[in-house]
């Protein structure tokens, strides 16, 4: 007896119409990397308002690289950053890929503290697909922030460290 049309083999699936077809390619994950900061004294403040790269206390940029293993891939980002911020002071937050192409930037004032009550550690995790990567070579996604108007804001205080996730889902 045979089970369905078609030519069963380790590439094929048995689908419920009783043919084996090849099995539908992308949407899978290829791979998971992560690159975190150093807790405590790997601290960095800025004040600027212009987009620069964070790094931490050691001059070590906050930043991912991962190899994708197909041109058709798209790259899921994850960017927590933990900042120590006071009255009145926020950043804003970019995602860059090869230090060139921005492939997310934040919409507002994220964390402007406009209180009386001191100092502030706040936690942002900003989420990105980057789906026009193209290439199998290394790609870097590295961490850029400004601050608003004349304000300091330092990353990576005390315990809490920044962390940068990158998902390879194969197209």
């Amino acid at each position: 007896a045979r089970l369905g049309s078609g030519t069963a083999s380790s590439s094929t699936v048995l689908y419920g119409d009783q043919t084996y077809k090849a099995e539908p390619g992308g949407g899978k994950l290829g791979q998971v990397v992560v690159q975190t900061g150093p807790p405590q004294s790997g601290e960095l403040s800025i004040s600027g308002t212009t987009y620069a790269q964070l790094t931490d206390g050691y001059n070590t940029p906050i930043q991912v690289t991962i190899t994708p293993e197909a041109t058709s891939s798209s790259v899921l980002t994850f960017t927590t950053l933990q900042a120590e911020l006071a009255n009145g002071e926020g950043y804003g937050f970019q995602l860059k890929r090869d230090g060139t192409t921005t492939v997310g930037t934040s919409t507002n004032d994220y964390d402007v503290i406009n209180n009386s009550g001191g100092t502030y550690y706040s936690h942002n995790t900003w989420t990105y697909l980057d789906t026009a990567v193209s290439t199998t070579s290394a790609v870097v996604y590295g961490a850029y922030a400004k601050t608003y108007g004349t304000t300091t804001v330092t990353f990576n205080k005390g315990v809490n460290y920044s962390n940068i996730i990158c998902m390879e889902i194969l197209g």
